[in-house]
């Protein structure tokens, strides 16, 4: 992938969050749960959409068109480094979280600058860690609506396992799957 970044063929995407998938715990139920990874505000409807830094490229297909020239096809990658969210996957899509970088990437692409977002991630992935425990520690509720893209917390839950299913499309995809608390009476 060198090449591409060394061309300039950078791209990125813009989405409401991604998806990844865990071993389901239950000895009964295999079916692996779906994920569903966001930022903390994904809901509202002033939301901005996670920025994925890739790379893209035209490769030869080996067949001629119609009109007798080499066909080629347009492909994408993902960029992907370590997890923040180790419980879930090994990996995640690298995420740029401030639009001046994002256009750094499009513009002027090169390793350092890759260098630099994925350090970028490791200290918001730290900057939310302290975040999360002073807000435990103060039991204080914060409304993450109206901060930048660089302050918005990342967030997972679970969502329907009808998600296994590569061809479902339902309008549940994204909702969050609330735990079914039992209580002493129900046994």
């Amino acid at each position: 992938f060198c090449n591409l970044l060394r061309e300039g063929k950078t791209c990125i995407f813009a989405v409401d969050g991604y998806y990844e998938w865990t071993k389901s715990l239950s000895p009964i139920d295999k079916k692996k749960q779906p994920y569903f990874i966001t930022t903390s505000s994904s809901s509202s409807s002033s939301s901005k959409p996670m920025l994925l830094a890739g790379l893209w490229s035209q490769v030869k297909t080996g067949r001629l068109s119609s009109d007798n020239k080499e066909e080629t096809i347009s492909t994408f990658t993902i960029i992907t480094t370590e997890a923040n969210h180790v419980d879930l996957h090994p990996r995640e899509p690298v995420i740029i979280h401030d639009s001046t970088v994002a256009r750094e990437w499009l513009v002027h692409p090169s390793k350092d600058l890759l260098y630099k977002i994925r350090s970028l991630l490791s200290g918001l992935q730290q900057q939310q860690q302290h975040h999360h425990q002073r807000q435990r520690n103060s039991n204080i509720e914060t409304n993450d609506n109206d901060a930048p893209l660089e302050n918005k917390r990342i967030v997972y839950y679970p969502v329907t396992k009808k998600m296994n299913d590569a061809s479902y499309k339902g309008d549940d995809c994204t909702v969050e799957l609330k735990s079914k608390v039992r209580t002493l009476e129900s046994y």
